[in-house]
């Protein structure tokens, strides 16, 4: 059963009355595949309907009997991503907290796992100080 709810095909199979979520991934290498935060907190919510199924291409066009040999399928996947979905609901709340700092001119930034504080311009333009004015600051401290 294929739905579709709100821009995501949702993939549903339904054995002896019971139904399971299928979240399907592909991947041409054996490194892994990526779920998207919205999938793993989904997983962690339906735990035990929630399969995960990885389909590992190397043909260069496979074909039906190519994917199905190469399909796995992965049970409670929602325990394995409960922990980092946890930790996920920690970094979104703390998140919020650091980009109201924004509002006073400075703001913790994050691209590819590096870390930066961004000083706006604001914060020297507004409250900074020229140098002429440098020597009385600093006997002013």
């Amino acid at each position: 059963i294929h739905q579709e709810t709100d821009h995501v095909m949702n993939l549903e199979v339904m054995r002896s009355g019971r139904t399971w979520l299928v979240e399907v991934k592909a991947t041409r290498d054996q490194q892994g595949v990526r779920m998207t935060t919205r999938q793993a907190k989904e997983a962690v919510k339906e735990k035990s309907r929630f399969l995960l199924c990885v389909v590992t291409v190397t043909a260069e066009e496979p074909g039906p009997e190519d994917v199905r040999e190469s399909m796995r399928f992965v049970e409670n996947i929602g325990d394995a991503v409960a922990p980092l979905c946890s930790d996920l609901d920690k970094l979104e709340g703390l998140r919020d907290e650091i980009t109201a700092s924004e509002l006073s001119g400075v703001q913790l930034e994050v691209t590819s796992g590096n870390a930066r504080i961004r000083v706006a311009s604001s914060v020297w333009g507004a409250e900074g100080f020229r140098l002429e004015d440098l020597a009385d600051r600093l006997t002013a401290l």
